[in-house]
């Protein structure tokens, strides 16, 4: 009797700050991932950004190129 109240004591003592760690880690992974999830949206940003404005220079390249042609 004496050693399962024990053992519910020291099960208790434990489980406590196992469970406050566990919590505490939980919450700091989170606000890594939620911090990389924002840089790789901003990376995403800039990326399309570039990709619109490359784009776009080719449509005006492809444009003078065929003025040049039908200058000709």
């Amino acid at each position: 009797m004496g050693e399962a109240v024990l053992s519910a004591v020291i099960q208790v003592i434990f489980e406590r700050p196992y469970s406050q760690v566990l919590e505490e880690y939980s919450r700091l992974l989170r606000d890594a991932i939620d911090g990389q999830i924002r840089e790789l949206r901003s990376l995403l940003s800039t990326i399309q950004l570039v990709l619109k404005d490359t784009e776009d220079q080719q449509v005006v390249a492809v444009a003078y190129d065929a003025d040049d042609l039908l200058d000709e």
